[in-house]
């Protein structure tokens, strides 16, 4: 059994250690939603509460990976056959399909994408699409019926520049509907950072569904990296 994480508590516990490296902070109050903080004892520099602030961030950073990576083993242990258990037995007492699924990944790498273009994301590679919905020369999965579905996707971003935004976007006929993003901070221990989707959509036949990478990097040199375990495209119905 995975342990479970404590979130609230270690973002405190990150915002303690952060303060108790800045000259003469200490805590005045401590109740359970309120925590205020007093610096004396010779004052506080700006640069002091910048490093602060750039360690609390660093660490959340670090945080937010560790709880979106168990939920992705979780959604990669059973997102491409989702389904609930209601749906399961209707589907099976009436004789129709229990699941409808399209699963696919990128079979190599795109480099250099330019900063702030969106790029479309090459999964060129079905891994599990017995409906026929994926095609792998424009990237897309088209939704063969009207239904609610979990649609993922997820990049692995490289050559980073740091305090820059790496985005995904998912589209539904052209137009974005899903956006996610995030900041590779000052404290990060690479140039790497992965980029996830998770949404579920009410979807009707025959949408079609792309998705995009963009950055603000301000450099034409960053790019997608086709490992497996970062990267994946996938629409089921539950």
């Amino acid at each position: 059994m995975e342990e479970n994480i404590d979130l609230r508590q270690q973002i405190q516990d990150m915002i303690n250690e952060a303060l108790a490296n800045v000259t003469g902070a200490v805590v005045i109050q401590d109740v359970p939603d309120q925590i205020t903080y007093q610096f004396g004892g010779g004052g506080i520099t700006q640069a002091q509460l910048d490093a602060a602030i750039s360690m609390v961030l660093g660490e959340m950073n670090d945080l937010f990976s560790i709880i979106m990576e168990q939920m992705w083993r979780q959604f990669r242990r059973i997102g491409s056959r989702f389904i609930s258990v209601e749906n399961q037995i209707n589907n099976l007492e009436s004789g129709s399909e229990t699941d409808i699924t399209s699963l696919a990944e990128m079979s190599a790498a795109q480099l250099d994408l330019e900063s702030g273009v969106p790029t479309l994301i090459q999964f060129d590679s079905p891994v599990y699409d017995p409906d026929s919905m994926h095609d792998d020369s424009n990237y897309t999965i088209t939704v063969p019926k009207d239904g609610t579905y979990l649609v993922c996707a997820a990049v692995l971003f490289q050559n980073c520049i740091v305090n820059k935004v790496y985005q995904l976007r998912v589209q539904k006929n052209g137009g974005n509907i899903v956006y996610f993003s995030r900041i590779l901070p000052d404290s990060a221990p690479s140039t790497t950072i992965d980029v996830r989707i998770i949404k579920v959509l009410r979807l009707s036949e025959g949408d079609v569904l792309r998705v995009y990478a963009v950055h603000g990097a301000g450099v034409d040199t960053v790019d997608l990296a086709s490992s497996t375990t970062n990267q994946f495209f996938s629409v089921s119905s539950f």
